[in-house]
């Protein structure tokens, strides 16, 4: 990250300056290079919204944090119902957030979204090809994936959406096997889906697809260990999966792969408590999870913690979410997947 200069920008109106006025220097991380090749500033972009999640109960409680600074989570709004997402990320744009309800307790086919940057409820988007729980979610700037999950027994099944066209969920493709509680990532190519519960054994698989295109997953790597419910975080080079749990124990290990090189992961460093069903989201540089099942008493954890992505190391304490819960989902606004 560096500074420029700022001589003669001008807003969409045409207008000069007003945008700018009493700043001589702006981060290079406050632009993006869309994928038209125009070049954008992106100012406030950085926010990301948990939704939903088990405190034990299914609760339809929205909090929301600016990734770039630290402190407690404030109030969002409300979800349209109660419900438990099962963690990890949302499918996100620059503006929008897109995700499945999962159960409410009622296993459903629901799919709402939000406008990140703007506190309130959550609104209809459409439905998945059929009512599932347990699945994970990805997403580049335009297309969203919701793969895996329970409709009884587990599915291999991939699905994608539009992120800026509401509607029905269409069919992408199948994953290696049939699996639930899956951990997601993607970036502007490639979309990394890792652990997982097949039925009878936890899964230390790692798959990918090509997010704009169509198709079944492909062998990507291994993580360090079978497990599920693990959460992952990415810039646009780099993935970093987060925690997850076995029968015993619930693990705190984080490990990273690059999007670009398949192969076996490398270790990272330690979330603060070991646990799986964390939200988890992020801005180009910090990755962010929030909230957690942990396994032991208290079980459900109101904790943020934060990462550096580019480097390695343990988490670092962000602050609280509102209340104690797990399986929240968590969408972000300037995630890696948007670079």
């Amino acid at each position: 990250m560096s500074d420029i200069k700022i001589n003669n920008i001008t807003d969409r109106s045409g207008s000069s300056g007003p945008i700018f006025a009493g700043i001589s220097t702006v981060s290079t991380d406050a632009f993006m290079v869309m994928p038209s090749g125009r070049t954008e500033f992106r100012g406030g972009r950085g926010r990301a919204v948990f939704s939903g999640g088990l405190t034990p109960s299914a609760v339809n409680i929205m909090d929301k944090i600016e990734i770039a600074t630290t402190g407690n989570a404030t109030d969002f709004g409300d979800a349209s119902s109660v419900h438990n997402p099962n963690g990890g990320s949302a499918m996100s744009s620059s503006t929008r957030g897109v995700y499945n309800l999962g159960h409410t307790p009622s296993i459903v086919s629901t799919i709402d979204y939000v406008i990140i940057s703007s506190d309130g409820g959550a609104s209809d988007f459409g439905e998945l090809t059929v009512a599932k729980k347990e699945t994970n979610r990805l997403s580049n700037a335009t297309r969203g994936l919701i793969f895996g999950g329970t409709i009884t027994p587990e599915t291999n099944v991939i699905e994608f959406i539009t992120i800026a066209t509401t509607g029905t969920a269409n069919g992408f493709g199948n994953l290696l096997q049939a699996a639930r509680g899956m951990g997601g990532v993607g970036n502007a190519t490639r979309g990394l889906m890792a652990s997982g519960y097949n039925g009878s054994s936890f899964i230390n698989t790692i798959e990918f697809v090509t997010i704009a295109t169509t198709g079944d997953s492909e062998d990507f790597g291994d993580l360090s260990a079978a497990k599920m419910n693990t959460a992952a975080v990415g810039s646009s080079t780099r993935a970093v999966f987060g925690g997850g749990y076995t029968s015993n124990p619930h693990i705190n290990a984080m490990e990273y792969v690059e999007f670009a090189t398949k192969g076996d992961v490398t270790d990272f460093g330690d979330l603060s408590t070991g646990g799986g069903d964390r939200g988890a989201t992020s801005n180009n540089t910090r990755g962010i999870f929030g909230g957690q099942f942990s396994g032991s008493s208290p079980n459900r954890l109101n904790n943020i913690e934060y990462i550096t992505i580019a480097s390695t190391g343990n988490a670092t304490d962000y602050g609280d979410l509102t209340s104690a819960r797990s399986g929240a989902v968590a969408m972000g606004d300037a995630h890696g997947g948007l670079n």
